[in-house]
């Protein structure tokens, strides 16, 4: 991994990537607290943005808690978008 980029535990581990002034967050999790917790870790000044593999509920649930929190960018291919569940997630995706 590149400098500053850490894997943080939890389900799924999330890989959070520092990159040319902002910081990438790879699959943030399971769990709406999840998304405060890593939003209590990410540096304040850097622009956000959150990458989703795939839409299964353990890598989408804390992305409207993580997007509110921290105005983050939420990128995916494009057919996961209409696969999430929850109208809440659709809509941050």
């Amino acid at each position: 991994m590149g400098k500053g980029a850490f894997l943080a535990p939890g389900s799924p581990n999330t890989l959070v990537i520092p990159f040319d002034g902002e910081t990438w967050i790879v699959d943030p999790g399971a769990y709406p607290e999840r998304g405060e917790e890593l939003a209590r870790g990410l540096d304040k000044g850097k622009r956000k943005t959150v990458l989703v593999t795939h839409s299964h509920s353990d890598h989408l649930a804390a992305i409207p808690k993580l997007v509110e929190l921290t105005n983050a960018v939420v990128a995916c291919p494009y057919l996961e978008s209409c696969s999430a569940r929850s109208v809440e997630i659709r809509r941050a995706l």
